[in-house]
């Protein structure tokens, strides 16, 4: 069995349950550049990660107008960036972008 997850909680929910009961996972890169990093150290420190999905046309497009770097991807394996944390920050001004969306919630 393999869970294809794809949202933040729901990734470490599905990878805690695959470790579980045994079962293989794949992490799914579709929902931005940050939630990509964060997928690929998950299926690193995790045994029982099937593959990272990569779009080739979202990698080398649209993620570089949102972050300084990515995790490094070559020969068809991608690797965590040694930086600290996650290793990716957000563009300086991105959110001055005519097309940037800000939502700012209070607790």
């Amino acid at each position: 069995m393999c869970s294809y997850t794809g949202r933040p909680f729901d990734l470490c929910l599905d990878s805690l349950q695959a470790v579980c009961q045994l079962n293989r996972y794949t992490c799914r890169d579709c929902t931005g550049p940050v939630l990509l990093t964060a997928s690929v150290h998950l299926a690193m420190a995790s045994p029982n990660a099937l593959v990272q999905e990569v779009v080739r046309a979202f990698y080398f497009g649209w993620y570089r107008e949102l972050v300084d770097e990515l995790p490094p991807l070559a020969n068809g394996f991608i690797a965590p960036r040694e930086a600290a944390g996650l290793g990716v920050r957000l563009k300086t001004g991105l959110e001055s972008r005519p097309d940037a969306t800000v939502r700012v919630s209070t607790l």
